[in-house]
């Protein structure tokens, strides 16, 4: 996420993914961590892909007005 994202949003974005790694839900986001860091990504990129993905799910989810979809985010 760039510089200029809202500082408070891109915490809330970072939140989701840490939760989301220290809950191992949906294990996804984890085996794509572990994958990224096996690739030689440092944890910080990793996390920071693994954000853009939850970015884009909130996106659909809002545009959408659907709940989220664990296939369409496994797709991303």
């Amino acid at each position: 996420m760039s510089e200029d994202f809202n500082p408070y949003l891109r915490s809330a974005i970072w939140e989701v993914v840490e939760k989301q790694l220290a809950s191992n839900t949906p294990p996804k986001t984890r085996q794509t961590y572990g994958r990224l860091l096996y690739e030689g990504r440092s944890k910080n990129d990793s996390k920071e892909l693994i954000a853009r993905v939850v970015v884009a799910e909130i996106f659909e989810i809002l545009s959408l007005r659907e709940p989220s979809n664990h296939e369409r985010l496994h797709r991303r």
